[in-house]
């Protein structure tokens, strides 16, 4: 009976008859439908009644049994507001097609009000310092610790040019100091005019499909600081001598910090009684801070440097945190970012649902289509990159640019000042 009142309500529908087919679902839905019954008749309802409390009411319903429903997310997200019908993209049209000529673009400026000289983000996570006469400028951002910046529903820009596409429009303006015309890259965020060094932030770009830095952990650790962690790595890693390194360059990398939730659910078998059990499980999982990197351009055996990160000092987005700094914005669309989140959620619960059982278990198979993003933010990191010289090869390293942690190669055949200090050579 359910079956055939989900087919006459789905024809009364179609045929915009709205009250019947109103009354179908709602009697389907008093009877002992299957789930998948049960969520279409409610995604319907939806769209058949007129009452947002009511919509929402069905959506919530939807959602409480699948957080991971990509229709209902995308339909709670029309309903409250945070995604525009409008801006939906055409499924039959590629969104990552963009035109990519240069936009002129009026760029921020960061001069001293007292006497007119570049200031400069000193690495305290504090203040703009002029080069000129001293004065101190403190940032606004450390004054709100996040508390207006929330992080972006996945689901409206999934929906949106703005889940797929990455900044390829290239900013022409003019220097406010020295009056040169110069060319910003479509990847950076900051700039200093080649001519006379002035320091920019180009982060004011109207294009509406380009997402903008949330947040960012400042910049706590200066050049001197680096050389010395530097030189403490090579003394932990066994180097006699230490060998030359270039002059470490600090920049803001970009990084997606997502939210994972849903529910996770598996099947398997567990020894009981000398016999194997079938099991069959789930649980509501959420995972928050999911980092992925933004940039492909980083080296990659600097890329676990993310990992020695702590979130503890993110900050809301204030450009003058910049000043001074090269900044690059996301290469990677926050679309193909997501995979990979996901990817590390299952990852790490394959490796905790075996925890949750007093027996070895075996066969597990996960479920991962109720897994969810729930939200995203484009948030800055700092690091410090630099290269060494060992055995007439070059091998790169990482700086964490908030703490000092290092992340750095070393060469594959061992240290021969290692081992030949071990032997007395």
């Amino acid at each position: 009976m359910t079956h055939d009142l989900m087919v006459r309500g789905t024809a009364a529908a179609k045929a915009g008859e709205k009250s019947d087919a109103i009354r179908y679902f709602n009697w389907l839905l008093g009877l002992n439908p299957s789930a998948e019954e049960q969520t279409e008749a409610w995604q319907w309802l939806v769209g058949l009644v007129d009452d947002p409390a009511e919509k929402k009411s069905y959506l919530d319903e939807i959602l409480s049994r699948n957080p991971g429903d990509a229709r209902a997310r995308r339909r709670l997200a029309e309903l409250t507001g945070t995604l525009n019908p409008l801006e939906v993209i055409d499924p039959d049209r590629n969104p990552t097609s963009q035109p990519n000529e240069p936009i002129r673009s009026t760029i921020q400026r960061f001069l001293c009000a007292a006497c007119g000289g570049r200031m400069i983000y000193t690495p305290d996570g504090k203040d703009l310092v002029c080069e000129n006469c001293g004065s101190r400028q403190a940032v606004g951002g450390l004054k709100s610790r996040l508390s207006t910046t929330k992080p972006a529903n996945f689901a409206a820009a999934m929906a949106t040019t703005r889940g797929h596409v990455v900044p390829i429009r290239a900013r022409i303006t003019s220097c406010q100091g020295c009056g040169a015309e110069f060319r910003v890259p479509a990847h950076f965020l900051s700039a200093n005019c080649p001519y006379c060094g002035s320091s920019y932030a180009a982060v004011d770009s109207n294009e509406k499909d380009i997402l903008q830095p949330a947040s960012l952990v400042p910049f706590k650790v200066g050049i001197k600081e680096v050389r010395d962690a530097m030189l403490a790595w090579f003394r932990s890693e066994g180097f006699h001598n230490p060998p030359s390194f270039a002059v470490p360059r600090g920049f803001y990398i970009p990084v997606w910090n997502f939210t994972v939730g849903g529910q996770l659910s598996w099947t398997g078998s567990v020894k009981k009684n000398d016999r194997w059990v079938p099991i069959r499980d789930a649980k509501v999982i959420q995972h928050p801070e999911i980092l992925v990197l933004a940039t492909n351009r980083l080296p990659e055996t600097s890329k676990g440097i993310l990992d020695t990160f702590h979130l503890t000092d993110l900050v809301n987005f204030d450009s003058h945190y910049l000043a001074d700094w090269m900044a690059e914005t996301y290469q990677i669309p926050v679309s193909d970012a997501s995979l990979t989140a996901r990817k590390v959620v299952l990852e790490a619960e394959k490796e905790q649902i075996p925890n949750q059982y007093p027996s070895r278990i075996t066969n597990l198979r996960i479920d991962p289509a109720s897994i969810a993003v729930d939200s995203h933010q484009l948030v800055l990191l700092p690091i410090w990159l630099t290269t060494y010289q060992h055995n007439q090869e070059q091998f790169e390293v990482a700086v964490n640019g908030q703490n000092c942690r290092v992340i750095g190669q070393l060469p594959a055949q061992g240290l021969s000042d290692w081992i030949s200090g071990i032997f007395g050579g």
